[in-house]
């Protein structure tokens, strides 16, 4: 019988604007986007697609200087 695998914590990083002293831009989360940020991610959806996985860190970082990228577009609606 195999053992089922353990699912390891995702590993997220949150790419968009300093949101006050909640949120700030680059900062790490293991295990995930945390629960304490889950009413500040109701009151403000988009913010949910600024935290990708760590592995996807190069490329976001790239698709935030395409004005017409997802991230990008995320991003300026955030700031906005």
């Amino acid at each position: 019988m195999k053992e089922a695998k353990k699912e390891v914590p995702k590993t997220v990083i949150y790419v968009g604007p300093n949101i006050g002293h909640v949120l700030q831009r680059f900062r790490v989360f293991k295990g995930g986007i945390p629960d304490t940020l889950t009413p500040l991610l109701k009151e403000r959806p988009a913010l949910t697609g600024l935290f990708i996985d760590v592995e996807q860190f190069p490329n976001a970082v790239r698709d935030l200087r395409d004005p017409n990228s997802t991230i990008s577009t995320l991003y300026k609606h955030i700031t906005n």
